[in-house]
């Protein structure tokens, strides 16, 4: 018999995320002490957002997500902006979210993690009604992204691309270049307060994390600064300029002829030339001509390891396990 109060942590899994199976997902709840009404799987219980909206008003204090960056975005529409904090267990292709709060991608360390929890409010970015978790961009970026997804999406193709793991993106990104015949679009850019400048551009990448897809390089040097964003455009306009720019995010140099980076950012704005595709965390947007992207700043409560300093100093709240 299942109590009427519910318990601290809800587990909500994504049976179709590549590493995830049901037998692995028992394990994770036997490890952390869940049963029953504890568990939710996504898709035969509800959606993700379905499923996250109804954490919240059961205040829940921990929502733990077993699934890719996908699946996390969904969640994240609605764990964004309360008191439910969202605890990663990471089993997608690129798990860029996971990266970005140094959670371990090892199943027993991301257990033990979850099992003694502290929280740290974090930043989003958002792109008009949606909230990014690592990184969104427009352009040829997103028609990858697209072109990824409707690849993955069929169960044959998946199961043969599986081995591939994060390597997916590089491989979808150079088929989706030489499918395509490269558009001549110009932006009117704005970084903060700056001045808007004219530009012709291939994609326009956002993030709160330096790298994304697993391991291509979106910002050269460091990390991102807690409070701040970063952007890189690419203004690479033939096939043969967006392998090659291509390669260099594969080998992180993102500083040569093909690119143009800016950090320290809290707000980026454009408008095209004509409508361009844009994507969040992996999932497709739609086309717009014009887009604004906000930095949120603490908007969001995750579970992260003791040594994650990608926090507001001011801003974060840190709390042990109740």
């Amino acid at each position: 018999m299942f109590s009427h109060h519910p318990g601290p942590y809800l587990l909500l899994s994504n049976p179709r995320a590549r590493s995830v199976d049901r037998t692995a997902i028992a394990g994770i709840a036997a490890r952390l002490g869940l049963e029953g009404r504890a568990i939710r799987e996504i898709g035969r219980d509800g959606s993700a957002r379905a499923l996250a909206a109804e954490a919240v008003r059961a205040r829940r204090p921990y929502l733990l997500v077993a699934g890719g960056d996908g699946t996390l975005h969904e969640v994240v529409q609605e764990v964004a902006g309360t008191d439910t904090a969202l605890g990663l267990i990471p089993l997608g292709t690129a798990n860029d979210l996971a990266r970005r709060l140094t959670i371990p991608l090892e199943l027993d360390a991301t257990c033990a993690l979850l099992s003694a929890p502290r929280v740290a409010a974090v930043d989003l970015l958002r792109i008009g009604e949606r909230l990014i978790a690592s990184v969104g961009g427009f352009g040829i970026a997103a028609d990858i992204v697209a072109f990824s997804n409707r690849v993955r999406r069929r169960p044959p193709l998946r199961q043969l691309l599986a081995p591939l793991g994060s390597a997916i993106y590089p491989a979808a990104a150079a088929a989706t270049i030489i499918a395509r015949r490269p558009r001549d679009v110009r932006y009117a850019l704005r970084a903060d307060v700056s001045r808007p400048h004219i530009l012709r551009a291939a994609a326009i990448l956002v993030g709160l994390t330096d790298r994304f897809g697993g391991a291509l390089k979106l910002v050269p040097g460091g990390g991102v600064q807690p409070g701040t964003f970063c952007a890189l455009v690419i203004t690479a306009s033939t096939r043969r300029s967006l392998l090659a720019a291509l390669q260099s995010l594969r080998s992180g140099h993102t500083a040569g002829r093909y690119f143009r980076s800016y950090s320290g950012l809290t707000c980026l704005e454009f408008h095209s030339s004509h409508p361009v595709g844009a994507f969040a965390d992996g999932e497709w947007l739609g086309l717009r001509h014009r887009s604004r992207v906000e930095l949120e700043r603490a908007a969001l409560k995750v579970i992260v390891p003791p040594a994650f300093a990608g926090v507001h100093t001011r801003t974060a709240v840190l709390q042990e396990a109740i």
